[in-house]
C-alpha cells in the first residue's frame, strides 16, 4: 500500500516577498492587482509569491512580456496568424502578448479589449495582437 503524498506549494507571504526585494508591500499589492507578477497565486485573501517571482513590465507601458512568454508567438498556428480574424479569445491573446488576462483587461488603453458575442466573452482585436505581439 502506498500512503498518499499530499504536495503543498510553497511561496513567500506580500510581506515576505517586499522585505526580499526591498520594496514596500503597497508596491507588490499593486504589481498583482496590475497582473505584473504572473507567477503568483491566490491564497485565501491574500497571494503567495514564488522566490524567484519577478516583476514584468513592458517599457513605456508599464507590461512587460517575459522569457517565460516569448515562445508563445511560435506556438501560434500559421493559419491564425494570417487569418482575417477580427478578434482573438482573452487566454490566447494573454500567451502572445505575454501578459496576464487580468492585465489586458485592466489596461483597456493599450489593449482594447471588448465584450464581443451572445454570451459577451472578453476578446482583443487581432490588429493589437499583430502591433504588440509582432504578428
Amino acid at each position: 500500500m502506498t500512503p498518499e503524498v499530499q504536495i503543498v506549494q510553497q511561496g513567500l507571504t506580500v510581506e515576505e516577498y517586499a522585505h526580499e526585494k526591498g520594496v514596500t508591500t503597497r508596491s507588490v499589492r499593486r504589481w498583482l492587482a496590475a497582473g505584473e507578477l504572473p507567477d503568483a497565486w491566490p491564497d485565501g485573501r491574500s497571494y503567495r509569491i514564488p522566490r524567484h517571482a519577478e516583476r514584468v513590465q513592458t517599457p513605456g507601458t508599464g507590461l512587460v512580456v517575459t522569457g517565460q512568454h516569448s515562445d508563445a508567438v511560435e506556438e501560434l498556428p500559421r493559419a491564425l496568424a494570417g487569418a482575417p480574424t477580427a478578434w482573438v479569445d482573452l487566454e490566447t491573446a494573454s500567451r502572445l502578448l505575454g501578459v496576464t488576462p487580468h492585465a489586458i483587461v485592466a489596461h483597456p488603453d493599450l489593449f482594447e479589449p471588448a465584450k464581443v458575442g451572445p454570451r459577451g466573452s472578453w476578446r482583443v482585436p487581432m490588429r493589437v495582437i499583430r502591433r504588440d505581439a509582432g504578428l
